[in-house]
């Protein structure tokens, strides 16, 4: 889909090198330097194993309860004892191994799996300052959750495993030369000896396959994590063909989602948090939206002729999924019109990629080449012909969707926290004559009261809801048709995040839950509206905390003209016995 490295390619190269050798090495090898270079590769392999197992990802696997939280203390036990064996005595058996033997396929294996949890890492920055060596890293990308995930996990482990267990089953092959000295021959008892402890781990893992096993999906889900890297912003070139297009959205909505990772409510006071960027990126997702369903009903005729009888309907579905997100989308930048931030600046870098997004779908809609949005719906749509003219442009064509209706769902939930985090700081206000006429405040704006933020947040609601709905229904084509983008499915099923379980209103409290493992959709709806209460709440006690400023009174103020130009005596500011002294002076004149 991306064109990335993934976790499968390397591990892929290691249970390669794994595999017994179809032709056997000739020449005249010195059986000695064999035994040493095997001795010290079997090492390598053995600690790159332990590397998984001793990795702050995955240690709170180790602390759960049941058959794999076992497994992995077992395994993890077994993996530090061979490494301690097989690690006695190689000061001096660090030769390099010769070319087609056991020790070189160990060593090139050790150096995929490294390579392959390094892999894994890119998807996290490092630890925070002070934190503990045994902290895990912090995320960075939407398949860190994924990696740390319970089917991912266990996956990975049944993977380790294996690899452990084929090693040790090429190490056994290693025989004894007659000749041997005593060194080399203590070298090579060692070897069978740590072996032991590598089927041992492999046992641990076997135990609880029996109990929880780890299916398929599992497994390509895991192979299927690409490497962390954040492509460069593309625009698309005059007359690009199909594929090229279709690659295009995939990557625009990629960026898309992983700047969007940087809104929500840790950022209210960035500037980039405004009522300009934001109005900006619902146009963009009104624009995506409509452009989906332009693609999937274009769609439609060529996938009757391409075999798949049942995909229609389904396609129809989604185009009138796709239909509603744009409505609700279109309500949520007409609300912000009616409303705006202390800040009003130049759009995020979030906003543009929503934008680049809306752009490659425009390409990939309409027939013209150079189409841009000031074109609008004016331009002549794509054929069907060329969306799916065969299977892989069927599959490559869904697959933008599938990516682009992700995103759009996701910049509900950012826009939807955003709100709370902006109301929360009190950033977001309304012209004041929006306001009922009981409000007395002599400016052009004034702070958004509750109800115009709770009718916002229930518009992004209402556009998540609607997004989530288009995504299943894109998702479930992709399912039919085998495109690429159903690994997108398959992590959000590991990690919980399924648009029917999760609304825009998540936070802190839905997290905890997931953490903990908990899946129950009614749990999952219950604290994301719990959230969504909890910030309401606290924009609400910030305003009534400031009923005694004038200009954030929410409650009606006296009709008074000269409320706030009312003249201050005289005499205030004194000292009070001054004043008391002044007042009985000024009494005879007044009685006069």
């Amino acid at each position: 889909m991306t064109g990335n490295a993934t976790f499968g390619e390397l591990w892929r190269l290691a249970a390669e090198q794994l595999r017994p050798p179809i032709e056997p090495v000739t020449g005249d090898p010195s059986p000695e330097h064999d035994i040493r270079a095997t001795a010290a590769a079997l090492h390598r392999m053995i600690t790159a194993v332990a590397g998984y197992l001793d990795d702050p990802l995955w240690q709170a696997q180790g602390r759960r309860f049941g058959p794999w939280g076992r497994a992995f203390t077992e395994a993890r036990r077994a993996a530090h004892h061979a490494g301690q064996i097989s690690g006695q005595g190689l000061s001096d058996a660090m030769s390099k191994p010769r070319d087609g033997t056991l020790a070189a396929r160990l060593d090139a294996a050790a150096r995929s799996l490294t390579a392959a949890r390094d892999l894994l890492h890119t998807h996290f920055g490092p630890s925070p300052a002070g934190a503990d060596y045994t902290a895990a890293p912090v995320p960075r990308s939407d398949w860190a959750e994924v990696i740390t995930s319970g089917p991912v996990t266990r996956a990975l482990l049944a993977t380790v495993a294996g690899q452990a267990r084929d090693a040790a089953g090429q190490a056994l092959t290693l025989t004894l030369p007659s000749q041997a000295g005593k060194r080399v021959t203590a070298r090579w008892r060692r070897i069978p000896h740590a072996c032991t402890w590598l089927q041992a781990l492999d046992a641990a893992v076997q135990a609880a396959q029996l109990q929880e096993s780890v299916t398929d999906s599992d497994l390509r889900l895991l192979y299927a994590i690409p490497v962390h890297d954040v492509p460069d912003r593309q625009l698309p070139a005059a007359a690009a063909p199909v594929a090229a297009l279709s690659a295009g959205v995939v990557t625009a909505a990629d960026r898309a989602c992983r700047e969007e990772r940087g809104l929500g409510p840790q950022v209210q006071w960035t500037p980039d948090m405004n009522a300009a960027a934001l109005r900006r990126a619902a146009a963009a997702c009104v624009m995506t939206c409509f452009h989906c369903e332009v693609i999937l009903t274009s769609l439609a005729p060529a996938a009757a002729g391409a075999g798949y009888a049942e995909l229609p309907g389904v396609l129809d579905d989604a185009t009138a999924a796709a239909g509603a997100a744009r409505s609700e989308w279109l309500a949520v930048a007409r609300a912000w019109d009616q409303m705006t931030t202390d800040y009003s600046g130049f759009p995020s870098e979030a906003t543009t990629d929503i934008e680049d997004l809306g752009l490659w779908t425009g390409r990939l809609a309409y027939a013209d080449p150079s189409w841009t949005p000031a074109h609008g719906r004016a331009a002549d749509l794509r054929p069907s012909a060329e969306l799916g003219g065969d299977r892989a442009a069927i599959t490559g064509t869904v697959t933008a969707a599938h990516y682009a209706t992700r995103s759009v769902y996701r910049f509900a939930a950012a826009g939807h926290a955003q709100v709370v985090a902006a109301a929360a700081a009190r950033r977001l206000y309304v012209p004041t004559r929006l306001l009922p006429e009981s409000y007395n405040i002599p400016h052009r704006i004034a702070n958004a009261p509750a109800g115009h933020v709770d009718a916002l947040l229930k518009r992004y609601d209402g556009a998540g809801r609607a997004s989530g709905r288009a995504l299943e229904t894109v998702a479930d084509v992709a399912e039919r048709v085998g495109a690429p983008s159903h690994v997108l499915t398959a992590a959000a099923r590991a990690t919980g995040r399924s648009p029917a379980k999760i609304t825009p209103g998540n936070d802190l409290l839905l997290q905890t839950l997931q953490q903990m493992g908990v899946t129950d959709p009614d749990l999952l709806h219950r604290a994301s509206a719990l959230s969504r209460q909890a910030g309401l709440l606290l924009e609400e006690g910030r305003t009534r905390g400031a009923r005694r400023y004038a200009i954030n009174s929410r409650q009606a103020l006296p009709a008074r003209p000269d409320f706030y130009q009312q003249p201050q005596s005289p005499l205030a500011g004194q000292d009070p016995r001054r004043r008391a002294a002044g007042r009985q002076q000024a009494a005879p004149e007044l009685e006069a």
